[in-house]
């Protein structure tokens, strides 16, 4: 059993290099990377978010939400995606680098879970998109979202060359179905006039709102590495987390258009309000797969770093670990938790920018010396969240920063007093 794993980890196409540095000769051309990051920038969650916020206020200001959250989670993406280039390693890799096991430990099972809940909430919408749009679909909603979220795994079942084969080939179509959706809109209502009349019937504040659209692909930044290892040059990071905070903004505002166009509370029920409904469907499924085959691969990554040297003599496949992860985000999504979106993008704002704080002072607090990991990260980081916890209930989730700051000024002190004292971190 030992030498079959022992085999499994020489052969780099089984683990996807989640242990080591991706080499110089397997790094990827920057329009691969562009592809999926694009791809998986293409989000039907991202254009709920953008219901949520265009049925809480007016055409421009939810616009300007929707662009300044993504230039916030474009500089989150950026630093996560630069220090994933330069050491050419996984995101739960590159973690346990810079903060030791336990730490690294407590990353991945947070990616697992997040990821987990991410593609189970797709395949439940897929499930319900299903029902309600066809009446001949006759399995029941829990049984159709296994099926949905076997299908993903099934498509990403070869890792890095799944993704970009899928992305190079869904990518064109997808841009092509998002212009005909944004035509569509405007030719069923007779131009954009509906805009200026549409009144917001929900109360949404700017900063929540922000932290709203922020929170849904926090999880995606902050594992950017995952995706950015492969890159060549700097220059490749830039332009694909430009490309990734384009098509975000764009998502979003498809779900402006929608819920302002015709009222609806729920994208199942507005992509049906138009006509071509079997295109638009056909639009929602490609947005889900080429988001979720990124989300299975991320996942996978941190299941295997999370079983190495453990008790199972060895490493699992990085196929082997995204069944596992299907079977999870399986269970997770007969549970219905998409009606929980919007706090569910805020709590992980909330999880990923005390990291972020942390990642900031080991850059400036860096040196050359080899550390082994203790329980100073994790500490700080636990200490951040439940402080961004309290300070949401008190004042409104809108006040992300105040964890972030707190996270990296509190490690930046320990981190200093502990070094004088010889202790490692």
């Amino acid at each position: 059993m030992n030498l079959l794993h022992n085999m499994e980890f020489v052969l780099n196409d089984h683990y996807e290099y989640a242990f080591s540095t991706v080499p110089e000769k397997r790094r990827k051309p920057a329009g691969e990377l562009m592809a999926i990051l694009a791809g998986v920038a293409f989000s039907t969650s991202g254009a709920s978010l953008g219901m949520r916020a265009g049925l809480s206020m007016p055409f421009g200001r939810a616009v300007f939400v929707c662009v300044a959250g993504n230039l916030l989670l474009g500089a989150l993406a950026c630093f996560w995606g630069m220090l994933g280039y330069r050491s050419g390693r996984s995101s739960v890799s590159l973690v346990r680098q810079m903060f030791g096991i336990q730490t690294a430990a407590v990353f991945a099972v947070f990616v697992t879970l997040a990821a987990s809940v991410w593609i189970g909430m797709s395949g439940n919408m897929l499930a319900r998109l299903l029902i309600a749009g066809f009446s001949q679909w006759r399995l029941p909603a829990a049984v159709t979202t296994q099926l949905a979220v076997c299908l993903c795994v099934v498509s990403t079942a070869d890792g890095w060359r799944s993704m970009r084969r899928m992305n190079l080939w869904v990518l064109p179509a997808l841009v092509i179905l998002t212009v005909y959706l944004i035509l569509q809109i405007v030719e069923e209502n007779g131009g954009v006039g509906f805009l200026s009349f549409f009144q917001p019937n929900r109360s949404l504040g700017v900063a929540a709102a922000i932290s709203m659209i922020m929170g849904n692909y926090a999880l995606s930044a902050t594992t950017m590495p995952d995706i950015c290892r492969f890159a060549k040059n700097r220059r490749s990071v830039l332009l694909g987390v430009g490309i990734y905070i384009l098509v975000l903004t764009v998502s979003d505002v498809c779900g402006i258009l929608i819920v302002q166009a015709t009222g609806a509370e729920e994208i199942s029920y507005g992509m049906f309000c138009f006509g071509a409904a079997g295109l638009n469907f056909i639009w929602m499924v490609l947005c889900i797969y080429s988001t979720q085959n990124v989300n299975l691969y991320v996942g996978g990554l941190a299941i295997q770093n999370l079983v190495r040297g453990t008790w199972m003599e060895g490493n699992i496949s990085h196929k082997t670990a995204m069944l596992f992860l299907g079977g999870l985000s399986s269970v997770l999504g007969v549970m219905n938790l998409f009606r929980y979106l919007a706090g569910m993008a805020q709590f992980i704002l909330l999880c990923t920018a005390p990291l972020a704080g942390i990642g900031g002072a080991e850059v400036v607090l860096r040196n050359r010396e080899k550390r082994c990991g203790g329980w100073t990260a994790p500490a700080v980081w636990v200490l951040g969240i439940v402080t961004g916890v309290l300070v949401g209930n008190m004042a409104g989730p809108g006040l992300w920063l105040v964890p972030m700051a707190q996270s990296a000024l509190l490690y930046g002190i320990l981190r200093g007093k502990n070094r004088k004292k010889g202790i490692a971190i």
